[in-house]
């Protein structure tokens, strides 16, 4: 039993937090780009080798990152700041694992040249089996550091051009 219908029968059906849209689970296959990664021991729950869901967003930051090469493209300086996360847990995640991390960008206007932000879609599978443990969107903001505050400026062209691999060949300019 998955954790929505764990949800709706303890709830008798109550359960309306996900959309049809929601409901549906991704195949990795869905994903243009792939990053694997591996859990790591701090991520754990304390109950058991599960790992705790609230890293889930921390594993595909980490992919994210590695992908747009944010270590060689201004890190510290630039940042990518999360606006909004939202992430449908499907199941646990046991340590130690490989997982993982599709990304997609629905539409490359999205990514043009001058925006500031854009809307990533992610899932995280296992990487033997594929089975999909959490799947949700993340828009993020490049920002520069100014003084002592970080201010939304235009995507670098590097990280643009990385990023807009995440865009499927049908989505396209």
């Amino acid at each position: 039993m998955c954790i929505r219908d764990s949800i709706n029968a303890e709830y008798g059906g109550q359960c309306h937090l996900m959309s049809a849209q929601t409901r549906r689970v991704p195949t990795l296959e869905e994903f243009p780009v792939h990053v694997v990664q591996c859990t790591k021991e701090k991520f754990m729950s304390g109950q058991g080798a599960f790992i705790d869901n609230c890293y889930y967003a921390r594993i595909v930051d980490a992919a994210f990152y590695d992908m747009v090469d944010l270590k060689h493209n201004g890190y510290p300086k630039v940042y990518l700041t999360v606006a909004s996360f939202g992430c449908q847990f499907l199941g646990p995640i046991v340590h130690p694992s490989k997982v993982v991390v599709g990304m997609r960008t629905d539409d490359a206007a999205l990514l043009a040249k001058g925006k500031t932000g854009c809307k990533s879609f992610f899932g995280l599978f296992d990487l033997e089996t594929g089975k999909c443990y959490a799947h949700g969107h993340k828009v993020w903001v490049h920002t520069e550091l100014n003084g002592n505050d970080f201010k939304p400026t235009p995507i670098g062209e590097q990280i643009r051009q990385l990023a807009l691999k995440t865009v499927p060949s049908s989505a396209k300019l």
